[in-house]
């Protein structure tokens, strides 16, 4: 056993009480390359930062994932009530004009592509004809659509990083 001197001066490789030799520090290196790239492997994409809050890399873009699209259908479905105050409140000459829709106003969100592009198109411009209630409708559409926008954009966004991060949802 080497003096405690020696012990100081002597470089060793983290075993108590070892002196350290070429092969020692060649093999301690080749270990912890094997573990830094298990780790690597263990990480969807390479990248492995789940791994360092011992996070589950799926979960963790899952919950990227979940967090992102919650807005998006949130706005989708608070749309829902703004369609059907919309259509109670369209005029009889206006309703006549758009495409086939549904004659039930809560049933609007059954309506085809085509109607809801004539309504947006209506809701874009303010007329002089449209009251108060329609105005404010017509704004509180206006913005929705914004929402929902940048909500899809942000989206769409996340998913084509993760899915280049090597996120798939079946597995």
């Amino acid at each position: 056993m080497p003096s405690r001197a020696g012990l100081l001066s002597e470089q060793h490789c983290g075993w108590p009480r070892l002196s350290c030799t070429d092969d020692d520090r060649a093999n301690d290196e080749l270990a912890r390359l094997l573990v830094d790239r298990a780790q690597l492997r263990r990480g969807v994409g390479g990248t492995g930062n789940a791994d360092s809050f011992g996070m589950d890399p799926l979960l963790a873009q899952w919950l990227i994932f979940a967090g992102v699209a919650t807005p998006y259908v949130v706005e989708v479905l608070r749309q829902v009530p703004l369609l059907t105050r919309v259509m109670r409140a369209l005029p009889e000459d206006v309703r006549q004009r758009l495409p086939a829709h549904p004659r039930r106003d809560a049933w609007a969100l059954f309506g085809s592509t085509r109607f809801f592009l004539a309504l947006f198109r209506y809701a874009r411009r303010d007329e002089a004809a449209d009251g108060p209630e329609m105005r404010a409708l017509k704004r509180a559409m206006r913005r929705s659509v914004a929402r929902e926008g940048v909500f899809g954009l942000l989206f769409a966004t996340t998913v084509a990083l993760l899915w280049r991060h090597g996120w798939r949802p079946w597995h």
